[in-house]
């Protein structure tokens, strides 16, 4: 079986909260591999779609809908043409976008704690441009603001299928009501509602400090201490513990100001795009009102 849906993106937007509501609804199929990537990376799609079948759908038990989560296919530019070409255009797509700027600062947040990032979330920023003319690969790993700009990537979907079956979830709707976004979701998958649960938490970030005491030779992190540890172990720990301080989290005012300098015309394209106005992103009054969705979203969005 190969899926009928994706989710298709944004990183650091919810996705592998969907993830979990949809593994756990009995009429959904969802790859047990998280991340696939099969759309997204040149080595794995070059295997042909019987290889994205047997390895990651082999497990398909005849549920209703069967599918898998990706961020990287709403950001890379040839991932949606490879997937009309595999899965052909009536698959339904589920887009995750999130305020540019706190999307931005969690990718951010995401590099820095793996140790692949040395840089001030501002200086990252900066450096971002050249980064990946200096390596095309670095947009996977230093595109925060490349993986913000939501309006050109979802476009390139717009381009190739029909709008109906493109759902796009706002990250502050998940926030607010999960239940409901849930809900959203599966009709739009055509399963049944199934009854409220306890609210999903996986993907939720938790930062909390490494603790090195040298006197018990000891690391304690996550709620785990290890004795003895490694030399490379209590180097992690220091670098971790390093990253997570320069962690501050962004102010309203912060986001609003980096949303106005850098996300503005996007912000203004994406409001266009999905009928959904965007003001408070930039710090202005919503309207009470805005015009109706595309076809296909089960509702007008309201400010």
């Amino acid at each position: 079986m190969l899926p009928n849906f994706l989710v298709i993106g944004a990183q650091r937007a919810g996705t592998t909260t969907i993830w979990h509501a949809l593994d756990r609804h009995p009429d959904i199929f969802m790859s047990p591999t998280r991340e696939t990537a099969f759309f997204s990376n040149d080595h794995n799609f070059n295997r042909g779609p019987a290889f994205y079948e047997t390895t990651f759908f082999h497990e398909w038990n005849g549920e209703a809908a069967c599918g898998e989560k990706t961020p990287e296919y709403l950001l890379m530019p040839y991932a949606a043409a490879r997937i009309r070409e595999v899965l052909g255009e009536t698959v339904k797509l589920i887009a995750l976008v999130r305020n540019p700027a706190e999307r931005a600062h969690s990718g951010y947040r995401h590099s820095l704690m793996l140790g692949c990032e040395h840089l001030s979330f501002r200086e990252a920023l900066d450096a971002e441009p050249e980064r990946i003319a200096r390596n095309p690969a670095a947009l996977g790993r230093f595109g925060y603001q490349a993986r913000s700009r939501y309006a050109p990537q979802l476009a390139r979907y717009y381009d190739l299928f029909p709008r109906e079956n493109i759902l796009v979830i706002f990250f502050d709707d998940l926030i607010a009501n999960q239940n409901a976004v849930f809900d959203r979701v599966y009709q739009f998958l055509g399963v049944a509602p199934v009854p409220p649960g306890t609210p999903v938490e996986e993907g939720k970030a938790r930062i909390g400090r490494a603790q090195v005491d040298p006197a018990t030779n000891t690391v304690r992190f996550k709620g785990r201490t290890i004795r003895n540890p490694s030399p490379a172990l209590l180097r992690f720990a220091e670098e971790y513990d390093r990253a997570v301080g320069m962690l501050a989290p962004l102010s309203p005012e912060e986001v609003v100001k980096i949303n106005r300098t850098r996300f503005r015309e996007d912000i203004e394209a994406l409001s266009r795009l999905t009928g959904r106005d965007l003001g408070a992103w930039l710090g202005e009054k919503p309207a009470v009102h805005v015009r109706p969705a595309p076809e296909g979203l089960a509702e007008p969005w309201r400010g």
